[in-house]
Formats: structure tokens, C-alpha cells, sequence
């Protein structure tokens, strides 16, 4: 059990790293892009981003989930099946969405009031596709034990976008060659994807198999429709603005409602924890699984609180250093996205995904959509701008509670055991007190926006992140023996 363990934290390590490259390089082709391309322009490449975003979790049927569910612990045989038929499935899915989106551009245009929407066809008909198979990359290398690889990949992946982004700057190309470029990019990391489960699978056997697509139904499309609703209750807010306003407010809310890549230490941790915790489940190891998926959480929340109120408190600093000045005006919205990491530290629903119980995920995904369409409409009446990111941050943490409680009752442990309620408390009120500390000493100083005021939000930054981690070594150090 040691050696899982220490598979897994170190493994975690791999990937958080990897994930961290490439949040830098996505920062700065964000960066280059938002002070090279006018608000219209870029609030145009947020929609399409959107729709992009939209369609991939509607059409994608859950079928990504289910590698980490499927192939956990499985022989060759089934390995090579259950990948043949995968990639057949995505294909054709491709297919179809390519054709509906080409064939549904003039209504996009219209629902943003936004003609230009039409010349970029292509890119909506296409990154569905692309970002369906790069996306199973991911899950399929985790589950082969080759992080390497796919710190590779993704890295790389990252550095040609980037330097896609370099050269249309230098080159004072258009938008349109822009995407154009970008979308190459991304069909030859998706051709790569294909060879890569081609040499996971051994080789290409496809058999129709009934049964085979009935389990792979019955489990990943309820997965699928709550990771749509999840999608679209997270894009919802965007998708208000889109509607009411034009593409210059689309993109500060594009920016200022961008949630910072933080949780990606979090979601590296669940893709690496998952599979443990499925096995677990099936071999009746549930008292592992469950202690496996609070230390975890536990883990990621002392680091994503510092995270969080770190961002409310330097919000004016970090919006001029990532996308310049002209983007000041989301600072609340910023403000708010930056609460929504005290509820990214996990995967809520993990327990239910190991028992299988993904319709479960769908009720509460339904209630959170309806919860967030009500309240994003009613807020933006009420307050204007910032209310559909309020309505954001009610909703995620609702359903984050809701499934507690939903696993609580599937599980049979009480709700008072099943998550580290007492220690996430304690760890939050530690982190708050630092936060009210050294937000009295930014307003003291009276930290400005230019470039003097980054330099000393940097160093008050780094003398925070000193006396919280040192306050929270100890128990860091625990957990992650714990799961180590």
C-alpha cells in the first residue's frame, strides 16, 4: 500500500509540474493576445472559445471519463477493444458535430450578434474535434503510468500555440490567420493522439460489441450530460453577457471571469486519484478509497485557499500584469472567480463516479444548472454586470455540498465522516487570518497598479506564502505522507 501511495504523490507531483508549464504558457499567449488584439477581437475569439468549450461537453458524451473508469484494471484484450471502439466513437462524433456547427454558424452569429462569427466557421466546425481526442490523450497515458509522455505532449503542445500567438504579433497578422494557425497546431497533436492509442491498444481490432457499448452507455453518457449542464452552468454567465451586451464587455468577461489555472494541482491530483479510488471501491476497500479522496482534498484546499485569497486581495495587480489596464473594469468579477477555488479542491463527485453512480452526478448537475440560470438572470437585473458571477459561485458551491451528501447515502458513512469537514474549518480560518493581516498592510502601503505596485505585490506575496506554509508545514507534511 506504501508503494500506491508513493505512486501517487509522485506521480501527482509529474503531473501538477506539467500542468503548471503549461498554465505559465497559456498565461502568457493570454498575455501577447489581450495587448495585441482590440476588445472586439478578442471578445470575438472568447465566443468562439465558448462554443467551442459548449459543444465539446454536450457531444463528447462523457466518453473521456470513462478511459479512467474502463481501463483502471483491465487485461490487453479488453484494452484494445474498449480503445478501438473509443476512438471509432469520437470519430464519427466529430463527424457529426463538424457538420452541425458549419450548418449552424449563422445562428451562433445571431444569438451574439456577432457577423464576423460566420468567416470563423472553420474553427468552430474543427477544435470540437481536436480538443475531444487531445483530451482523451490525457486519460489514456495516466491510466499506462506514462506522465512523462504526456508531460511531453502537452508541454509541447503548449509552446507551438505560443509561439503561434509570437508570430502573428510579429507578423501584424489578422485574427483570421491567427485561428487558422492555431488550428493546424491542434489537428497535429490530434493525429499524434490517434498513434499513441495505437501503440496502447497493440493494434487496431474492431469488433462490434453489444455489450461492450452498453456498459460504456449506461456509464459514461449520464457522466456526459452532467459534464454538459456542469459546462454550461459555468459558461452560463458568458453566454448572459454574450446576449445582452457587445464583444467588447464579452471580452473583460472573458479575462476578469477567467478562473486562474490554480485548480489544476487539484485536478491532477483527482485524475491520478480516481483510478486508485475506483479500484478501491471494486475491491471493497472503501474506508482506503474514502481516506484516500479526503486527504487528497484536504491537501489541495490548504494550498487553493492561500490561492484564492491571495487573488481577492492582489485582484487590480494580477488583471494589469496578465491582461493590461483596459481590463480593470472586471475586478469584481475577478474577485468572485477567485472565491469559486475554495470549491475546485476536488472532484465532488468522485465516490459516486467509483460506485458507478453517475446518474446521480446528473440530478445534481440539472438542479445546479436551473439554481445558476435563475439566479445569473435575476443578479444581472439586480446588480448588473457582476451578477451572473455571483450566481456562479452559489451555484458550484451548492452542488459541491449536495454531493457530499449524495455520497454520504451511497456510501453508508455519515456526513460527518465522509469528508474532513472539522480540518477544512480550521485550515480556512488560519488562511482568512493571514489574508486580513497582509490585506492591512497592502491597503497601509497603498499598493498602486503600475509596475512599482506588481514589484511589492510580489514581495509581500512571497513574505505571505512564507508565514502561511510555515504555519501549514506540519500538517502538509502529514497529508501528503498520508497519500505519499
Amino acid at each position: 500500500m506504501v508503494n500506491k501511495r508513493k505512486n501517487i504523490g509522485s506521480s501527482a507531483l509529474v503531473l501538477s509540474g506539467s500542468k503548471i508549464i503549461n498554465l505559465m504558457l497559456s498565461m502568457i499567449t493570454s498575455m501577447l493576445l489581450s495587448r495585441y488584439l482590440s476588445l472586439a477581437e478578442y471578445g470575438t475569439y472568447s465566443e468562439l472559445q465558448t462554443v467551442t468549450s459548449l459543444v465539446v461537453s454536450i457531444f463528447a458524451l462523457g466518453l473521456p471519463n470513462s478511459i479512467n473508469y474502463f481501463l483502471a484494471s483491465c487485461d490487453a484484450e479488453f484494452k484494445k477493444k474498449f480503445l478501438t471502439f473509443y476512438y471509432f466513437a469520437i470519430t464519427v462524433l466529430s463527424i457529426i458535430v463538424a457538420g452541425l456547427m458549419f450548418f449552424s454558424k449563422n445562428i451562433i452569429a445571431q444569438y451574439y450578434k456577432n457577423p464576423s462569427l460566420v468567416v470563423y466557421s472553420f474553427f468552430l466546425a474543427i477544435i470540437p474535434w481536436t480538443k475531444m481526442i487531445i483530451s482523451s490523450r490525457s486519460n489514456m497515458l495516466i491510466v499506462d503510468a506514462k506522465l512523462k509522455r504526456e508531460l511531453v505532449y502537452s508541454v509541447t503542445n503548449s509552446i507551438f500555440l505560443l509561439l503561434v500567438a509570437i508570430f502573428t504579433i510579429l507578423g501584424r497578422s489578422s485574427l483570421y490567420i491567427y485561428l487558422w494557425i492555431y488550428v493546424i497546431v491542434e489537428i497535429l497533436f490530434s493525429l499524434l493522439t490517434y498513434m499513441e492509442a495505437y501503440f496502447s491498444s497493440g493494434k487496431i481490432s474492431f469488433n462490434f460489441d453489444k455489450g461492450l457499448l452498453k456498459s460504456i452507455i449506461v456509464f459514461s453518457v449520464p457522466l456526459g450530460v452532467s459534464t454538459a449542464i456542469s459546462t454550461i452552468s459555468l459558461d452560463l454567465d458568458k453566454l448572459i453577457i454574450g446576449f445582452f451586451l457587445d464583444e467588447e464587455a464579452v471580452a473583460i468577461y472573458a479575462n476578469a471571469g477567467k478562473e486562474l489555472p490554480f485548480s489544476l494541482i487539484a485536478s491532477s491530483f483527482t485524475a491520478l486519484v480516481l483510478p486508485k479510488v475506483v479500484k478501491n471501491i471494486k475491491e471493497k476497500n472503501k474506508e482506503e478509497a474514502i481516506n484516500l479522496w479526503k486527504n487528497s482534498s484536504e491537501l489541495c484546499f490548504i494550498i487553493l485557499s492561500f490561492c484564492a485569497f491571495a487573488s481577492v486581495i492582489f485582484a487590480p495587480q494580477i488583471i494589469t500584469l496578465l491582461y493590461s489596464e483596459t481590463y480593470l473594469q472586471g475586478t469584481t468579477i475577478f474577485r468572485i472567480y477567485s472565491l469559486v477555488l475554495l470549491f475546485r479542491i476536488t472532484y465532488w463527485g468522485m465516490l459516486l463516479n467509483a460506485y458507478g453512480k453517475t446518474k446521480q452526478i446528473l440530478y445534481n448537475s440539472l438542479i445546479c444548472l436551473l439554481l445558476n440560470t435563475i439566479l445569473s438572470v435575476a443578479l444581472y437585473f439586480l446588480i448588473g454586470f457582476e451578477g451572473p458571477a455571483l450566481a456562479s459561485l452559489i451555484s458550484i458551491g451548492c452542488m459541491s455540498v449536495a454531493l457530499v451528501f449524495n455520497s454520504s447515502r451511497i456510501t453508508k458513512v455519515s456526513i460527518k465522516n465522509i469528508f474532513p469537514w472539522n480540518n477544512i474549518i480550521k485550515d480556512f480560518f488560519i488562511c482568512a487570518l493571514t489574508a486580513i493581516i497582509f490585506f492591512g498592510i497592502t491597503n497601509f502601503i497603498e499598493i498602486s497598479n503600475d509596475f512599482k505596485g506588481i514589484i511589492w505585490t510580489v514581495i509581500i506575496g512571497f513574505v505571505w506564502a512564507l508565514l502561511y506554509f510555515f504555519i501549514m508545514f506540519k500538517r502538509l507534511k502529514q497529508l501528503w505522507q498520508q497519500i505519499h
